[in-house]
């Protein structure tokens, strides 16, 4: 199973069961939120995984690139949906950033275990 599916997984099932017996806690369209983190956590991988398959020297770039076109995207995000008055919108940033940061928790995770299986495949040779 590839990382991506980890997090959004974890994501819906939270916000399935969030919404079943905490209806309070999730904002109005939860859905929307959920779809643009699955979006942007998509794209951001592509671009993580064509950086190591072409250029793997270079894979940090791509991997900063890629948090930082999601961190950007989620400041526009909130930026236009605040702009258009959407209601609630201590809980709708609430909801949208605790999504975002389970992603990132876990790509650093990701990130960690890759660096520690590079580590242990350099200190053999």
């Amino acid at each position: 199973m590839k990382p991506i599916f980890i997090p959004l997984g974890l994501l819906l099932i939270i916000m399935v069961i969030a919404g079943q017996f905490f209806p309070k806690i999730l904002h109005a369209q939860y859905y929307i939120i959920f779809g643009f983190l699955a979006f942007i956590q998509i794209f951001t991988v592509f671009i993580t995984e064509f950086g190591l398959k072409n250029n793997p020297e270079k894979f940090y770039l791509y991997f900063f690139f890629s948090m930082f076109a999601r961190m950007l995207g989620i400041i526009i995000y909130v930026f236009v949906n605040v702009y258009y008055e959407i209601p609630n919108k201590i809980l709708f940033v609430g909801n949208l950033f605790f999504g975002y940061f389970l992603c990132l928790a876990f790509e650093i995770y990701f990130l960690f275990n890759n660096l520690q299986a590079k580590i242990k495949t350099n200190s053999d040779k």
